[in-house]
C-alpha cells in the first residue's frame, strides 16, 4: 500500500513539472510575442512623432516675443546701483549687459538643477521629463492634486515673450514647437539670459539681476550660496516671499541640498546657507536721479547708463545739500545745486541738482545743474585770459574805473562806488564791473560772444541783443555750462566735451552678441535699448576726423582729407594765459575759517542782477566744483550773493573732500626770447657802474587824465587795424548741409572821413569772391582747409584759416 502511494506521488509530481515547464516556455513565447508588438508599436509611434516633428517644424516659423521694457537706470563707477525708476507698465526692469558682466557660473549652475537639469543636451523639449510628468499625472489624476510640469527653460522663455495665460495641452504643444524652433534660432547661452532677464520675481520685480540689486543691493557675482538659490526658486512661485515665506525658505534650502549632494557647493557651505534669513525688498530713494534723467534726455534712444559717478561722495553731497536747504530757508532762499568734475579725467564725480529731489513742495525734481539764468561776473575770468593773450593787458595794466555811457548802457558796481583806474587784477578779484565792461569794448563783444559760442556749442548767434552787458552774464547760461568752461581753464585752454559715462568694453560677438544671431521677430528690449541706434548722436563729437571723413568727404576729395587728419582745433585761450588767470584768482577768502584751502582754490563768485541767482565756480588741483544757490519759482532775496551764499558753501564743500592739493603749473610752457630793446621788458634806473640805483623817479604833479587832446591825429597816421574777422573764427571747424550757407562776419569801425575806408574785398582760398561796404558776405567753402583773406581801402586787412565739412 505504501508503495502504491509513492508511485502515485511521483506520477502527480512529473506531471506537474511538465505543466510548469510547459507553462514556463508558452509564457516566454508570450512575453516574446507581447515586446515584439511592444517594440513595433513603439517604433512606429517614434517615426510618426518625428515625421510629425520635422513637419511641423518646417512649417511652423517662430512667433514674435515681446519682453517686457527696460526701466531708466544708472549705475556708478563701480558699478553700484544709483537709480532705478520704473517703466511704462509700472515694473522695475534691468537686463544682464552682455557687453559689461558674466553670469556667474554658480548662478547658472543653480537654476539649471532647480529648473532644467538637461538644458545643455535637449532640443528645446525634454522627452524624458515629458514621459515622467505624464507617468506622475496619471498616477496622481484621482486624487487630483496638483499636476507636475515639464516645461524647459527654452518653453518658459517663450511662455514670457507670447503672454498667454492659457495652460491648456494646445499651448504647451505651441510652446513646445516655439522651443524647439527658438533653440534652432539662439545659442543656448542666450536662451538661458532671455529667460533669467525676463522671468517674475515677485512684486513688480523682472529679471534676476533687478532682484539681485533690490533684494540684496548686490551685483550678481558679490551673491553668496543662499542669495543665489532664493533667486534660482523665486520665479517658480514669486509671491511666496509675502504669502509664505516658510515655504519659500524651505524650497531654497531643498535646494541648496542638492547642490551640496550633487557637489556644487560643500558640507560647510551649506550648513552656512541654510542659517541665512531669507532677505526683505531693498528699496531706498535714487542716488543722483537728476544725473540719470539728464543722460535719458541727452540719450533718448538707450535706457542703461554706468557713470563715473562716485556714489560715497554723492551721498555726502547729497546730505550736505539737505542741511544747506534747511539753513538757507530762512533767508529765502529754497533751492541750491552744484556739480564736481575731475579735471584730469573729466569726469563728473557728483551731480547734485537740487537740495532734494523728493522735496515736491520747493520743485525738488527741477535740475538746477541744467537750467539757464543770469551768471553776473562769473565769465570775467574768461574775458581777462583772452586779453592777456591778445596783448590789450597785462595783471598791472590800469583799467578805467569811473562812470560811464555806452550808448544808453551805463554799468554800475555792486558797490555803487567808482575807483578811478585799477589794475586789471585787482578788478579781477574785486570783480569791479566797470573795468570789464570798458575791457570787453575794447576787445570786442562779438568776438567774446563768438567764444562762448565755440566752446559752448548754443545756437544763438544775436550778439548784439546783449551788448557790453554780456560780461555781466546777460546771456544767460547754466552751472554746466560754466563748469565746463572752468575746466577748459583748469586744462589750459582744453575746452573739451565732458565725459558723461563709461566708455563701453569690447565684446567677444561670438559668445555674447545677441543682436546678431537674435532673430528680427524677437523684441528683446534689453538688447535694443542699451545701445544706440544713431551713430551722429552728442557721443559723435568725440569721434575722430579721420573717421568722420571716411563716411562724409566723397572720393574725389581723398587729398584733401590730409588736412583734417593733422588738424588740431586752435585754443583760444593759452596754457600761459590761463595759468595766470588761475593763480590771480587764488588767494581769495571769506572768513578765517577760508584762510587754509583759499590758497589751494582759485575760484569766482557771481550775483545775477536783481539778487535772483549766487553763484560759485572753484578750481583745485583735481577737481572743479560749481555751485548755484536761487530759487526755482524765479523769487529774489536781498541774502543772495555770489560771495555770501554760494561761495561759503564752495569752501564747505570742498572741505569735506578728503584732499585738496596746491594748483600744478600746467606742463610744456613755451620759453621765448625778448629782444634788448623790446617795450615788455621794466626799465631801471643804473649808475655809472651799472647798478641799479636806491632812489627811484617820483610824481611831482599829475596830468589831468581825461583831458581830449587839443586835435585828433590825421587818419594816416593811425595804425589801429579796426578790421576783424569774427566768424568764422581761427581753426573753426564747420560742419554743413550741402544747402546750408556759411555768412561771414566783420568787426569794422569807421573812419573819420565816412567815405573812406568803407569798401571790404574778400578773397576765399585766393579767389577774389567779391566786395561791399557791409560787415558780412556769403561763403561757400570747399571740404577741407579754406583761407579767408579781407582787406579795405585803407589796407587794413585780416585772414583766419578754418575747416569744413559737408555732409
Amino acid at each position: 500500500m505504501k508503495n502504491h502511494s509513492k508511485i502515485n506521488f511521483k506520477t502527480k509530481l512529473k506531471s506537474k513539472l511538465k505543466i510548469a515547464k510547459f507553462a514556463k516556455s508558452n509564457k516566454a513565447r508570450l512575453y516574446k510575442v507581447i515586446s515584439y508588438k511592444s517594440i513595433a508599436n513603439i517604433i512606429v509611434c517614434v517615426v510618426v512623432c518625428v515625421v510629425l516633428g520635422v513637419f511641423l517644424f518646417f512649417y511652423t516659423s517662430l512667433k514674435p516675443l515681446y519682453f517686457e521694457p527696460e526701466s531708466l537706470v544708472s549705475f556708478d563707477k563701480n558699478g553700484e546701483l544709483l537709480s532705478l525708476f520704473v517703466n511704462q507698465n509700472e515694473n522695475f526692469k534691468i537686463s544682464i549687459d552682455a557687453q559689461k558682466e558674466h553670469i556667474p557660473k554658480m548662478l547658472q549652475d543653480f537654476v539649471l538643477l532647480y529648473e532644467d537639469k538637461r538644458f545643455l543636451s535637449h532640443f528645446g523639449v525634454d522627452m524624458l521629463s515629458i514621459a515622467r510628468a505624464a507617468k506622475s499625472n496619471l498616477m496622481n489624476f484621482a486624487s487630483q492634486s496638483k499636476p507636475q510640469g515639464a516645461s524647459t527653460i527654452s518653453m518658459q522663455a517663450i511662455k514670457l515673450g507670447m503672454h498667454n495665460p492659457n495652460r491648456d495641452i494646445a499651448t504647451k504643444i505651441q510652446e513646445s514647437l516655439q522651443a524647439v524652433r527658438l533653440e534652432w534660432n539662439l545659442p543656448k547661452e542666450h536662451i538661458f539670459r532671455l529667460y533669467v532677464d525676463n522671468a517674475p520675481y515677485g512684486n513688480n520685480i523682472i529679471g534676476i539681476k533687478t532682484a539681485s540689486l533690490l533684494y540684496f543691493d548686490k551685483p550678481l557675482a558679490r551673491l553668496s550660496p543662499a542669495q543665489i538659490a532664493f533667486l534660482a526658486v523665486l520665479p517658480n512661485a514669486p509671491n511666496l516671499l509675502q504669502q509664505n515665506p516658510q515655504k519659500l525658505r524651505a524650497k531654497r534650502d531643498n535646494l541648496l541640498l542638492r547642490a551640496k549632494n550633487a557637489s556644487l557647493i560643500d558640507e560647510l557651505t551649506y550648513k552656512l546657507s541654510i542659517l541665512e534669513p531669507l532677505p526683505s525688498l531693498h528699496r531706498q530713494n535714487s542716488i543722483a536721479p537728476h544725473y540719470t534723467m539728464f543722460l535719458a534726455k541727452t540719450f533718448p534712444d538707450r535706457k542703461v547708463f554706468y557713470t563715473h559717478i562716485d556714489k560715497s561722495i554723492q551721498i555726502r553731497f547729497e546730505s550736505l545739500a539737505k542741511n544747506y536747504a534747511q539753513t538757507l530757508q530762512p533767508q529765502q532762499i529754497r533751492n541750491l545745486a552744484f556739480v564736481l568734475i575731475g579735471a584730469e579725467d573729466k569726469n563728473i564725480i557728483a551731480y547734485i541738482g537740487s537740495q532734494d529731489f523728493y522735496d515736491l513742495a520747493n520743485y525738488g525734481q527741477v535740475d538746477g545743474i541744467q537750467a539757464k539764468r543770469n551768471v553776473g561776473s562769473t565769465l570775467k575770468p574768461f574775458l581777462y585770459a583772452l586779453s592777456l593773450d591778445e596783448g590789450l593787458i597785462i595783471p598791472q595794466t590800469k583799467l578805467l574805473d569811473m562812470n560811464a555811457f555806452f550808448g544808453n548802457f551805463n554799468p554800475q558796481n555792486s558797490s555803487l562806488r567808482f575807483s578811478n583806474n585799477q589794475s586789471a587784477l585787482y578788478a579781477l578779484r574785486q570783480s569791479l564791473n566797470v573795468p570789464f565792461v570798458n575791457l570787453l569794448n575794447d576787445y570786442g563783444q562779438e568776438r567774446f560772444f563768438y567764444f562762448l559760442r565755440q566752446n559752448l556749442g548754443f545756437a544763438d548767434m544775436e550778439y548784439k541783443r546783449y551788448g557790453l552787458s554780456l560780461i555781466l552774464g546777460a546771456k544767460e547760461l547754466s552751472l554746466f555750462d560754466l563748469s565746463k568752461l572752468y575746466l577748459g581753464l583748469r586744462r589750459g585752454g582744453d575746452f573739451a566735451e565732458l565725459q558723461l559715462e563709461q566708455k563701453s568694453t569690447p565684446q567677444d560677438t561670438s559668445k555674447q552678441n545677441i543682436s546678431k544671431d537674435e532673430p528680427k521677430n524677437i523684441k528683446n528690449v534689453s538688447a535694443t535699448q542699451n545701445t544706440s541706434q544713431n551713430p551722429q548722436n552728442l557721443e559723435s563729437k568725440h569721434v575722430h576726423l579721420d573717421s568722420l571723413l571716411q563716411n562724409q568727404t566723397p572720393k574725389k576729395d581723398k587729398d584733401i582729407s590730409k588736412d583734417f587728419i593733422d588738424y588740431t582745433p586752435q585754443t583760444p585761450i593759452s596754457k600761459e594765459a590761463a595759468f595766470m588767470t588761475l593763480q590771480d584768482l587764488l588767494d581769495i577768502y571769506l572768513d578765517v575759517s577760508s584762510m587754509r584751502i583759499a590758497s589751494k582754490i582759485a575760484w569766482k563768485s557771481g550775483t545775477s542782477f536783481g539778487n535772483y541767482d549766487s553763484w560759485a565756480l572753484g578750481v583745485s588741483d583735481r577737481y572743479i566744483l560749481g555751485v548755484w544757490a536761487g530759487n526755482f519759482n524765479a523769487k529774489s532775496s536781498v541774502a543772495l550773493t555770489g560771495r555770501g551764499v554760494a561761495g561759503k558753501m564752495m569752501f564747505e564743500i570742498f572741505e569735506v573732500l578728503e584732499s585738496i592739493e596746491p594748483l600744478r603749473e600746467f606742463q610744456d610752457f613755451k620759453e621765448i626770447g625778448l629782444w634788448s630793446n623790446t617795450p615788455k621788458m621794466r626799465e631801471v634806473r643804473i649808475d655809472s657802474n651799472g647798478y641799479r640805483t636806491l632812489q627811484e623817479p617820483y610824481t611831482i604833479a599829475y596830468m589831468p587824465a581825461f583831458a581830449k587832446p587839443l586835435r585828433l591825429a590825421p587818419q594816416a597816421f593811425i595804425h589801429k587795424n579796426d578790421l576783424k574777422i569774427i566768424y568764422p573764427s581761427q581753426g573753426i571747424l564747420l560742419q554743413q548741409n550741402k544747402h546750408n550757407k556759411v555768412v561771414a562776419k566783420l568787426h569794422t569801425q569807421k573812419s573819420l572821413d565816412s567815405n573812406q575806408g568803407s569798401e571790404v574785398y574778400y578773397f576765399l582760398n585766393g579767389e577774389f569772391i567779391g566786395q561791399n561796404s557791409r560787415s558780412h558776405i556769403t561763403l561757400k567753402p570747399q571740404n577741407g582747409k579754406n583761407t579767408l583773406y579781407v582787406i579795405n581801402q585803407n589796407g587794413q586787412s585780416d585772414e583766419v584759416e578754418f575747416y569744413a565739412i559737408t555732409r
